[in-house]
């Protein structure tokens, strides 16, 4: 004889289980990309290993600490669009040749008390001071200004 249906109802299936898991990777997911907070936090631990694989010390960043509170002096603050501009004029100077404002992404990022504008192309990387407007990094290497 055939088996029985109460045997075939007991056979276990892990199609539900797996479906759950993606949804909840799904919201998961979904919460991330639009969390800001998440963002800042990410960019601001990217930012310090960074800066500890480039080997900056603590002179160096004293040094940055006193010469960033005279550029917060100035009040000289560079605005979203001004810095997306300036940055799509330095990555066509890298050779990017086309791209707009919609092609970038811009995350603001906070070290050793100043505030910048990371701005990353396809290609490149761009941080800008957001106190001053002056390029502080291109692809990671400082920039003398």
């Amino acid at each position: 004889m055939g088996k029985s249906k109460r045997e075939k109802e007991g056979s276990f299936s892990f199609i539900p289980i797996v479906i759950i898991i993606i949804i909840l990777a799904a919201i998961g997911l979904i919460w991330y990309f639009f969390n800001e907070n998440i963002k800042d936090t990410v960019g601001n631990i990217v930012s310090n290993i960074q800066a500890k694989m480039d080997g900056e010390d603590e002179e160096v960043r004293e040094e940055k600490t006193e010469e960033t509170k005279n550029i917060e002096k100035n009040n000289n603050e560079i605005s979203f669009d001004e810095a997306m501009e300036k940055a799509i004029l330095e990555f066509e100077k890298l050779g990017e040749e086309g791209l707009e404002k919609t092609d970038l992404e811009l995350l603001k990022v906070k070290r050793d008390e100043v505030e910048y504008f990371r701005i990353f192309s396809g290609e490149n990387t761009i941080e800008i001071i957001i106190s001053d407007g002056r390029i502080n990094r291109i692809n990671g290497e400082k920039v003398d200004n």
